[in-house]
């Protein structure tokens, strides 16, 4: 016969340990609750303006709303715009002309190819490093 629990015991001390064994129960049922993904929606999330700018968080980030812009903290504090970082265009980029390979190589296009590598490395370098100077940056060193 299984011991049936007094609902109401007169000893402190043994609601007390009911209380006890029911939080070691609660945190056993916890550490094997997994958390739900979100990785899809049913709906929109809406995300209501916060008053002011939350608390650092202790781990990972916090997500919130100010004045309609989606905002993210990290857990050393920094905020920062939850948008793509706007990259500056570049000023008159070359242009690569492709053609097709000529039916005898000579010293003249090889220069031709050399020089449009060069102006290509040039270009690519000159975009990493514009992206590289965005805060924060959209590619990393």
């Amino acid at each position: 016969m299984s011991q049936l629990l007094d609902p109401y015991p007169l000893d402190q001390t043994r609601i007390i340990k009911d209380l006890e064994r029911r939080v070691e129960q609660l945190e056993a049922l916890l550490r094997r609750t997994t958390g739900t993904p979100v990785t899809q929606a049913s709906s929109e999330f809406f995300i209501p303006d916060s008053p002011s700018t939350p608390d650092v968080p202790t781990g990972g980030i916090v997500l919130y709303s100010s004045s309609g812009a989606a905002w993210w903290r990290s857990g050393t504090g920094t905020t920062r715009p939850l948008t793509p970082p706007q990259i500056p265009a570049t000023s008159n980029p070359a242009a690569f002309i492709v053609g097709s390979a000529p039916s005898s190589y000579n010293s003249g296009w090889g220069g031709d190819m050399r020089a449009a590598l060069l102006d290509l490395h040039t270009t690519v370098t000159t975009l990493m490093t514009r992206m590289r100077a965005t805060s924060p940056p959209i590619l990393a060193t």
